[in-house]
């Protein structure tokens, strides 16, 4: 009895040591494009139908995902030829922000090109005294917007809004802002963390919000996922596709992992693509 329970012990430890080092040096690598259907949401303009968005987010640099993966993911969304490109957050680790050199990230993300533009929120872990990341995703050629909007056209009169919310904007803030543009006009909302959701689908104008920061619940597996997710996020809002009120809302996987947890186990990295 005692040589079983010690076989079954062993086994199960060689069991779980293989997943674990699969989850830190290989799966991590296995970048991915995920590809989504159209939205075909009448509240766009004609003119965007099947725009093709390119999303980027939670990439955390210095976390078990380097520059060099960073420059694999740049290359990924560019051979989709994206009409507009979107980030949403997590460039670099905290930790190892001021190890990771400016130009090389700068010189990374500006090889990222789209006819609409390059348009990026900061995150919770891009908010620091320095400012180190919101310069590079500006010399990157990203407009950041910081609680403040930016009118798209696509060849016609007939525009959408781009809204972009810091990490600590309130959502009585949020929720005015929103309230205060022309409500003819559809809006999209660029926010890290998905919570937002909860205020920005009140708005009757937010018709897409694309967010990341829950990095998939880093292990694929149900009730797994939601372990690992941060602790100021919302474990309904994992990876996908939601809809609340007539907006949806769609979270992306992202490419890096949660600070304290560099493996990722059956939930690939990945960069998105989206169509309106």
């Amino acid at each position: 009895m005692k040589k079983i329970f010690l076989r079954t012990l062993i086994i199960a430890s060689l069991i779980l040591l293989s997943i674990s080092l699969y989850g830190y040096f290989v799966e991590p690598k296995l970048l991915t494009t995920t590809y989504n259907p159209p939205i075909n949401s009448a509240a766009f303009p004609e003119s965007f139908n099947y725009t093709k968005v390119g999303v980027l987010t939670d990439p955390m640099v210095g976390n078990n995902f380097s520059a060099a993966d960073l420059g694999k993911a740049v290359e990924a969304i560019n051979n989709q030829e994206p009409d507009i490109i979107f980030f949403t957050g997590g460039l670099i680790s905290p930790e190892q922000l001021a190890n990771i050199e400016s130009s090389e990230m700068t010189k990374i993300l500006s090889n990222l090109q789209a006819p609409l533009g390059k348009y990026a929120v900061l995150g919770k872990s891009d908010v620091d005294e320095s400012g180190k990341v919101k310069e590079i995703l500006k010399a990157s050629g990203f407009l950041v917007l910081e609680d403040s909007t930016k009118y798209i056209y696509n060849q016609t009169d007939n525009p959408v809004i781009l809204a972009g919310f810091n990490p600590d904007t309130q959502p009585g803030d949020i929720l005015d802002k929103l309230n205060s543009l022309d409500q003819n006009i559809p809006v999209i909302v660029l926010a890290q963390n998905p919570n937002t959701f909860l205020t920005t689908s009140k708005a009757a104008n937010v018709k897409l919000q694309i967010s990341g920061y829950n990095h998939g619940g880093q292990i694929g597996i149900p009730f797994l996922n939601t372990l690992f997710i941060p602790k100021d996020s919302n474990s309904n809002y994992i990876k996908g596709w939601y809809i609340e009120n007539e907006s949806y809302l769609y979270v992306s996987g992202g490419l890096g992992n949660v600070q304290g947890f560099p493996v990722r186990i059956f939930n690939w990295p990945a960069v998105d693509i989206l169509q309106l």
